[in-house]
């Protein structure tokens, strides 16, 4: 099975881009490889990921990619693995929200030197928990740190238009779809859209007026053939 998946992991980072001409793993737009998505052991969040797997795992992307950073794939911190020294990030998810387990994994990260990011979120507040904007204000604080060590966050999950026809939005059947700029949206999904959208620019250090700006689509690269 470890070979299979090396064999998998060798297929997708030697794929050339026939735009580009580079593989996945030259490619610098690609910055991180992640060992897989909320792994876990018999029981889901256990945490239950061996250490030797893990290390064997990021040195076969390592060889391949040697400027990629690896991030570990457990659904949330795991401490045994700052012992594997091939593992640049970490990260959780939260469903729901939850400030407190955002504080408690970047603090053990932070003592391991490693780097942080919120890897899923409810963007949507379906589970309820902290606010959206207290939550995301936790990560921009960080940034003002010497050494912030949080590197940012990925809500769940953005979907598009179903171009050329933009009368139609492409759905997903988890209840967590992000749609910019859909007229469906409810209020709710639209603000927290305004404030997802702030908090981008304010982790380039950049403000932005809350409003949503329109956007013309197909976009002009659509339009280009580009």
């Amino acid at each position: 099975m470890i070979d299979c998946f090396k064999e998998y992991i060798t297929y997708l980072l030697t794929h050339k881009n026939p735009f580009t001409g580079l593989t996945y793993a030259e490619d610098p737009t690609i910055a991180v490889i992640e060992t897989g998505n909320e792994l876990s052991g018999p029981i889901f969040g256990d945490k239950y990921v061996p250490n030797a797997w893990t290390q064997q795992i990021a040195r076969h992307v390592k060889s391949l990619g040697p400027a990629k950073l690896i991030m570990d794939g457990t659904y949330g911190v795991n401490a045994s693995h700052f012992a594997v020294p091939e593992i640049d990030m970490f990260t959780d998810h939260f469903y729901p929200l939850n400030i407190t387990k955002l504080g408690a994994g970047i603090a053990a990260v932070e003592g391991a030197d490693r780097v942080y990011t919120a890897g899923e979120y409810d963007w949507a507040g379906l589970s309820g928990g902290d606010s959206l904007p207290a939550f995301l204000a936790v990560i921009e604080a960080r940034q003002t740190l010497p050494k912030p060590t949080v590197s940012g966050d990925q809500f769940w999950s953005l979907f598009m238009h179903n171009v050329p026809d933009c009368r139609v939005y492409v759905n997903h059947t988890d209840g967590f779809t992000l749609q910019y700029g859909n007229p469906d949206n409810t209020p709710m999904a639209t603000r927290n859209i305004e404030i997802i959208r702030q908090h981008a620019f304010a982790m380039m250090g950049q403000n932005v007026p809350l409003a949503t700006p329109a956007l013309e689509c197909p976009g002009p690269l659509y339009q280009a053939g580009v």
